[in-house]
């Protein structure tokens, strides 16, 4: 069972016998405004010597944007989307592009 599908019970259902890994606690979540977001691509950006074209990816996926809508958006194809992921996994020392976009969010938030 999902922590959405969770928010969605209403009084009325029957939550006994329902096990759960870790309390919700709606205050400990953090919601990112795109101002922030954007702050934390630039400070990225300077740190991992980023192209203009990585940046904009970046801030697409960051923002929630999908590979294919990202590339749509800025006139890519999807192999050149996967070299700029590329480039953007090297300059920033990760594995997996997602440990990028993961950073973005880890500075946006504080």
């Amino acid at each position: 069972m999902g922590i959405g599908l969770l928010r969605e019970l209403e009084p009325e259902h029957d939550t006994e016998g329902l096990a759960f890994d870790a309390p919700i606690r709606p205050e400990s979540r953090v919601a990112l405004s795109r101002e922030s977001i954007e702050e934390a691509i630039v400070d990225l950006r300077s740190h991992w010597g980023l192209s203009r074209g990585e940046t904009c990816i970046l801030l697409g996926a960051a923002l929630g944007e999908s590979d294919r809508i990202i590339a749509f958006r800025l006139g890519f194809g999807r192999s050149t989307l996967r070299k700029h992921w590329q480039s953007i996994r090297e300059k920033s020392g990760h594995v997996h592009h997602r440990r990028a976009v993961f950073d973005v969010w880890q500075r946006a938030a504080f």
